[in-house]
C-alpha cells in the first residue's frame, strides 16, 4: 500500500523557562490508506506531541524539524501534500515528496 501519511525524522521542541525542551526526537512512520495505527507510550512520552503535530495544531511557539507529508491522490501521477508548517494543500509530482521542512 501507498502511504497517506509519511513522517521522517520529526522532531518537536517547546521554549520552557528560556530553554529548548525535546517532546519528540526524530520520529518516523508510514501510515497508510485504511491502516490503523495506535500511538501508545508512558505519560509524558510525546503521545499527544506527535497527535498535535500531525493535526497541524501545535503551538506556534513550538519548534518543528523534520518532514510530515500527507499524501492526497488528485490523480494517478500527482499527489497533494497537507503540510501543517505550509498552511494547505498543494499539488505535488511524486519525485517531490521527500523534503525537509522547519
Amino acid at each position: 500500500m501507498t502511504a497517506l501519511l509519511s513522517i521522517r525524522d520529526l522532531t518537536v521542541s517547546y521554549r520552557r523557562d528560556g530553554a529548548e525542551v525535546a517532546a519528540l526526537k526524530h520520529v518516523n512512520l508510514d501510515a497508510a490508506a485504511g491502516e490503523r495505527l495506535a500511538i501508545i507510550g508512558e505519560s509524558g512520552s510525546g503521545k499527544s506531541t506527535l497527535a498535535l503535530a500531525i493535526a497541524g495544531l501545535l503551538p506556534a511557539s513550538s519548534r518543528i524539524d523534520g518532514c510530515l507529508d500527507w499524501f492526497l491522490p488528485s490523480s494517478p501521477s500527482v499527489g497533494a501534500k497537507a503540510s501543517p508548517s505550509e498552511g494547505g494543500v498543494k499539488e505535488r509530482q511524486p519525485s517531490e515528496f521527500i523534503t525537509r521542512s522547519t
